[in-house]
């Protein structure tokens, strides 16, 4: 039971200690596998893929307001590949945003990782 209760903790989100251990993982596999495997995987846009299909007919948004737009978010996981492994530039080029969502990133493990050591500290 214990098990069940930590998988559904790091699915959510909902702890600091959650929190840490996601975005360390995610650092991690983004430092440790090279951009090009993913670059070449057939699937190149989570958000086309499951997101949009969740909220929108057809799949995809061609039509009314939000026709011929580009996935804002497309690139951010190739584009924090490349940051990770040095390439500003390159991450740059995947998508602008990577910057930012790579400053959020950082700033939320780091408050994060700080209320975890200081819920340890106080118990």
């Amino acid at each position: 039971m214990k098990l069940k209760s930590f998988f559904l903790e790091l699915l959510s989100f909902s702890t600091p200690r959650a929190i840490v251990i996601n975005i360390s993982s995610i650092f991690l596999a983004l430092r440790l596998l090279p951009t090009n495997v993913l670059s070449g995987s057939p699937i190149t846009c989570v958000f086309k893929t499951y997101i949009i299909p969740l909220f929108f007919q057809h799949g995809c948004l061609t039509y009314g307001f939000f026709a011929f737009c580009n996935c804002p978010a497309c690139g951010i996981t190739r584009g924090m590949s490349r940051l990770l492994h040095g390439d500003l530039f390159g991450a740059i080029g995947y998508n602008k945003l990577v910057i930012p969502v790579f400053g959020i990133m950082i700033f939320l493990l780091v408050l994060n990782a700080f209320r975890l050591y200081k819920n340890k500290t106080l118990k």
